[in-house]
């Protein structure tokens, strides 16, 4: 017993996934400064107990490991926390009712911001077998730039006081990738698809300040931990918010280890979330580690 290292944390009585090369299960874990230090039976793992170690029963309860998610976009989810979430919405009466109920409560001018739409799952768009456009939400929304963020995370639509803020036209043609949806005559009708498109439309909207990234990606974070997720793979993130996820390094809890794929070039006519000189300040910094 000489050489038994004491825990901070022992719990026992259950049944935890190895996840071993067998597969197999055992009853208990000991932890300590956040790392498993042993796997085994109650009575083996129970050598670990010491004055200060906390012992948790787990009552026959299942332990998993931590999950790792190899596609993801944090910076999207941690968006959520700053829009309406429409996830849900069936009808155009459902979406005009959040909209009005959302303008009443913004004040004039600023914007409003909508996420996780699925205009394919608005009865009335399916029955007419069209897009949902700006003259759907327009008068509901008329004291305020409104951007709808589609679930897919590369399409949006504006309303008529937002593509007036963007200065595009019928005159604007599509960009290389995208593309904007028209009327027969040839007017935008709100409708911005794919990346190129959507970056066209949000030009204007104001970015959120980095502390409010650091608050959103928080949030997001802490999602994924009360999930099972302890790191993922960033797709797709700009200099503003892989700043502000590594500002959040020491922040308890800790946030999940994150990995993320970088781009070296955009395709010709794409826009770049990375300026040269921002790319190589991010590639310096301190907690970056190449694969």
């Amino acid at each position: 017993m000489d050489n038994v290292v004491y825990a901070d944390c022992v719990l026992i009585n259950g049944k935890v996934a190895t996840v071993d090369a067998h597969f197999s299960f055992k009853r208990a874990i000991a932890v300590k400064q956040g790392w498993i230090i042993n796997v085994g039976e109650d009575q083996e793992i129970q050598q670990h107990i010491g004055p200060q170690t906390q012992v948790i029963d787990l009552g026959g309860k299942l332990i998993l490991p931590a999950a790792h998610d190899s596609h993801i976009h944090i910076g999207w989810l941690a968006d959520s926390w700053h829009c309406l979430n429409c996830q849900d919405v069936r009808s155009l009466a459902v979406l005009r009712e959040r909209l009005r109920d959302q303008a009443a409560r913004t004040p004039a001018g600023a914007w409003i911001r909508v996420c996780g739409l699925d205009p394919n799952a608005i009865k009335e768009c399916a029955a007419e077998q069209r897009s949902l456009t700006r003259w759907d939400i327009d008068d509901v929304t008329a004291d305020h730039p409104t951007l709808l963020a589609l679930w897919d995370g590369h399409s949006c639509i504006v309303n008529s006081r937002a593509l007036a803020l963007s200065g595009l036209d019928a005159s604007t043609p599509d960009p290389l990738g995208g593309h904007l949806g028209r009327t027969a005559s040839g007017e935008l009708d709100g409708n911005f698809i794919d990346l190129p498109a959507l970056h066209l439309a949000s030009g204007t909207m104001p970015r959120l300040t980095v502390a409010a990234l650091k608050e959103n990606l928080l949030a997001a974070q802490r999602l994924m931990n009360s999930e099972g997720y302890a790191s993922y793979t960033e797709g797709a993130m700009g200099p503003g918010k892989t700043r502000a996820r590594w500002a959040l390094r020491g922040i308890a809890p800790s946030p999940p280890t994150m990995n993320c794929r970088m781009k070296e070039n955009s395709p010709p006519g794409y826009p770049s979330p990375f300026t040269p000189r921002a790319g190589r300040s991010v590639l310096r910094h301190p907690e970056a580690r190449s694969g």
